[in-house]
């Protein structure tokens, strides 16, 4: 039986746009690397506050929400099952590890990959965004403007968990434009009321064959 589930995907977490990067942290490559360095170590194989054996997850022991510095540090992290996990507040700082747990992941600090992991993004966190300018130019809104709303971002999050590939089939369209064209996208099939899984898919890639279609014309 499979305890931990391959949940992350393909793209980076510095790819990700910054007002996402911490919703989105645990789809990121990185996330994937820290989960399997813990495994590596047999940090636990149940649940540390209740002991399941299924289901397992890795939890911010602050919560990456309120300490986004600590979001890849290996001291904030445990293993709890999918219900602990989902109980536990961005109030509830429990640590459940005990002493030799504690120990297993402190062997991972001076892990050069996750030293220097933290060191970027620890480094990101006070960067500005900078957004390059597409070339060859397009008559387009500038790239900043396509923003998804807060209810734009909700649809699309309801959308892809409908969705059995859609991380994969997003990396490849945002791989094909970028992120900011895909948001505006996303945007437009939104606002065309195309919110049905696959006829939000079929909207959001005929426009990006449309985008690259124009711009080989330029």
């Amino acid at each position: 039986m499979e305890k931990y589930r391959d949940l992350y995907g393909s793209v980076s977490i510095f790819d990700i746009r910054k007002q996402y990067q911490i919703k989105l942290l645990t789809e990121s490559i990185e996330w994937g690397y820290i989960r399997r360095a813990l495994h590596s170590v047999k940090i636990a194989s149940t649940c540390m506050c209740c002991g399941a054996i299924d289901s397992l997850e890795v939890d911010h022991i602050l919560p990456k929400s309120i300490y986004p510095k600590l979001a890849f540090d290996i001291s904030n992290l445990q293993i709890l099952c999918c219900n602990c996990n989902s109980d536990k507040s961005n109030t509830d700082y429990t640590d459940y590890r005990n002493e030799e747990q504690k120990v297993k992941s402190e062997s991972l600090t001076s892990n050069a990959w996750i030293k220097e992991l933290n060191k970027r993004w620890i480094s990101s966190l006070s960067q500005k965004e900078i957004f390059k300018k597409d070339k060859p130019k397009v008559d387009v809104k500038p790239l900043d403007s396509f923003e998804l709303s807060d209810d734009e971002l909700k649809i699309v999050m309801k959308i892809s968990g409908q969705l059995d590939k859609w991380f994969f089939w997003k990396v490849k369209m945002i791989k094909k434009t970028n992120v900011s064209m895909f948001n505006k996208f996303c945007s437009i099939a939104i606002a065309k009321n195309r919110v049905e899984p696959r006829s939000f898919m079929s909207s959001v890639t005929q426009q990006v064959d449309s985008w690259l279609k124009n711009r080989k014309t330029i």
